[in-house]
C-alpha cells in the first residue's frame, strides 16, 4: 500500500502564500524536490524506525484550514517570563516568524544579526525533511559572532497552533569567527491545546580555533510532533 503523504497541491497553495521576499525562488525549488522525493518512508535505512504518520495527519488539517501561520502576536507574558529568566541577549521567532524588534539588538559590538530571506543560503536538499522546512520558511536568522561577547545569546522559538493543527518551520544560521569563543541557549517553548508539528533547523559554522557552549532547552506545553 502507497505511504500516505502530504497533499502536494495545498502544499503548494501555502507556500504562495508566503512572503514574497528574498526566499521565494528556494521556496519554489524546495517544493519541487519535494514532490519529486516525498516524505521519507519505513523503506528508507535511516528511516525503517521512524513512523511520520503524525506529521503527515497533523500537515494535512493544517493545509486543509489554509495552511496559514498563526499569529506573531500572543503570550507575551510567557515569552517575557523566558527571558527575564536568563540573563542573555534574546532573538525571538514566534510562530515561525522573526520578531520585528530585531532591530533593537543591532549594534552590539561582536554581534551581527540579520535575516535570512535578505541574503538566502543554498538549501542542502539531500537531507530528510530539508525541503519541507525550505518550502514553507516564512523567514529565518543568521547570528555572525566575530568578537567576545557579555553574555549568552538566547534563540527563543515560540509557537502555538492557530487552530487545532499547526504547522511551524524555523531555520537559524550561525558563524562563530575564528578564534572566538560564543555561549548560545536555544529555547523552544509552545502552548495552546492544538496538535503541532515544528521542524526546526539550526546550523553552526566555527573558525578555525573558535569555541561553543550550546545549551538547548524545550518545554513544551503538550506533546508536539
Amino acid at each position: 500500500m502507497k505511504p500516505a503523504s502530504l497533499n502536494y497541491d495545498a502544499l503548494g497553495n501555502a507556500v504562495r502564500q508566503l512572503p514574497d521576499n528574498g526566499l521565494a525562488p528556494a521556496r519554489e525549488t524546495a517544493l519541487a524536490h519535494f514532490g519529486e522525493h516525498g516524505l521519507p518512508t519505513l523503506r528508507d535505512e535511516d528511516w525503517k524506525y521512524t513512523d511520520l504518520s503524525a506529521l503527515v495527519d497533523i500537515g494535512n488539517r493544517w493545509l486543509d484550514a489554509g495552511g496559514q501561520g498563526g499569529s506573531a502576536d500572543f503570550q507575551k507574558e510567557a515569552i517575557d517570563a523566558v527571558t527575564a529568566s536568563m540573563d542573555a541577549t534574546w532573538l525571538l521567532i514566534v510562530n515561525g516568524r522573526v520578531d520585528k524588534s530585531l532591530s533593537g539588538i543591532q549594534g552590539i559590538a561582536g554581534l551581527e544579526i540579520s535575516r535570512l530571506s535578505e541574503a538566502p543560503s543554498p538549501s542542502e536538499l539531500s537531507k530528510p525533511l530539508a525541503d519541507l522546512n525550505a518550502a514553507l520558511l516564512h523567514d529565518g536568522l543568521r547570528i555572525r559572532v566575530t568578537g567576545q561577547l557579555d553574555k549568552p545569546i538566547g534563540i527563543l522559538l515560540f509557537d502555538r497552533p492557530a487552530a487545532d493543527a499547526g504547522v511551524v518551520q524555523c531555520r537559524v544560521e550561525i558563524v562563530v569567527a575564528e578564534g572566538v569563543k560564543a555561549e548560545f541557549i536555544e529555547y523552544h517553548g509552545s502552548d495552546g491545546d492544538g496538535d503541532h508539528y515544528a521542524n526546526s533547523v539550526l546550523r553552526m559554522t566555527l573558525g578555525d580555533g573558535a569555541t561553543v557552549n550550546h545549551v538547548r532547552i524545550q518545554n513544551r506545553a503538550k506533546q508536539h510532533v
